[in-house]
């Protein structure tokens, strides 16, 4: 039986280009030993299971799940399921800065802590498709459509029900302080 293929981390990927949007919709790669990048990492699980290690925690996310967590802390893919998919994007800082986060949730996002919902449906994935090819087009408008509809959908969180990890916290977001620095 051949071993699985595994991620290999280099100046051409995530590690090296820390201002440029990436986004993907494939399926993950094990990654051996932890990683990090200056990006804030979004990843919408399409089928199957994968599992995380993080500077300070762990985490299992299962198909229809998504998580939002700094990119800039060690973290490593360290198992997941034949059958995974996962779609999602590698969003520089200056886009981060742009959402509409709760001032707690930024906090903890930046400080170690994963967002995690499971208040999804087929739009994701179907949206995920879109907002990967339109970065990956070439067109300038397209790339900026796919981001402010990323950023939408990620602000549409705090309406829902998610929880941070580690932590207690969950909510449903609606009445949270907002962050009056983030602006469009």
């Amino acid at each position: 039986m051949p071993e699985r293929p595994f991620y290999q981390p280099g100046a051409s990927s995530v590690e090296g280009l820390p201002l440029a949007l990436q986004m993907f919709h494939n399926h993950p790669l094990v990654m051996l030993k932890p990683h990090w990048h200056a990006q804030v990492e979004v990843n919408f699980i399409v089928q199957g299971r994968v599992h995380y290690r993080m500077a300070e925690h762990e985490i299992a996310l299962s198909a229809g799940e998504m998580c939002l967590f700094w990119g800039g802390l060690p973290h490593q893919m360290d198992d997941l399921s034949d059958d995974a998919v996962y779609a999602g994007a590698h969003l520089p800082l200056v886009h981060f800065f742009r959402l509409h986060l709760p001032a707690d949730v930024r906090h903890r996002l930046m400080t170690g802590a994963t967002l995690v919902t499971n208040a999804t449906d087929q739009s994701d994935n179907d949206n995920f498709k879109r907002w990967n090819d339109y970065a990956r087009s070439g067109d300038p408008a397209r790339t900026e459509h796919a981001v402010n509809e990323l950023l939408l959908r990620l602000e549409r969180v705090r309406f829902e029900p998610y929880r941070l990890v580690p932590g207690t916290v969950a909510g449903h977001g609606a009445g949270s302080p907002f962050d009056q620095q983030s602006s469009r």
